[in-house]
């Protein structure tokens, strides 16, 4: 489990805690993460997508704040995870 971001000298952001959490949980609903980068981005893009989906609900369709942090929160957990697995190849 990650449960910080950079070394003890970085200052964490406003929302490392948030992101720590949405890729821990990501983690482990899905403990298993493709190997490869077509996969794994594809992954990133399709959250990526149901971001934009919120943020066009918000412009036209009364969306919900809330739900667009959530799926970015999943996009960037997801960008992390890309990162920790090529990173191990």
């Amino acid at each position: 489990m990650i449960t910080k971001f950079g070394n003890e000298s970085t200052k964490p952001t406003p929302f490392a805690t948030e992101i720590l959490k949405a890729l821990n949980e990501a983690k482990q609903i899905h403990p298993e993460y493709p190997k490869d980068p077509v996969h794994m981005v594809a992954i990133m893009v399709e959250e990526a997508g149901e971001a934009m989906q919120e943020a066009n609900d918000i412009l036209w369709d009364h969306g919900s704040v809330d739900n667009l942090r959530t799926e970015l929160l999943h996009t960037i957990a997801t960008a992390i995870r890309c990162l920790d697995q090529i990173d191990e190849e």
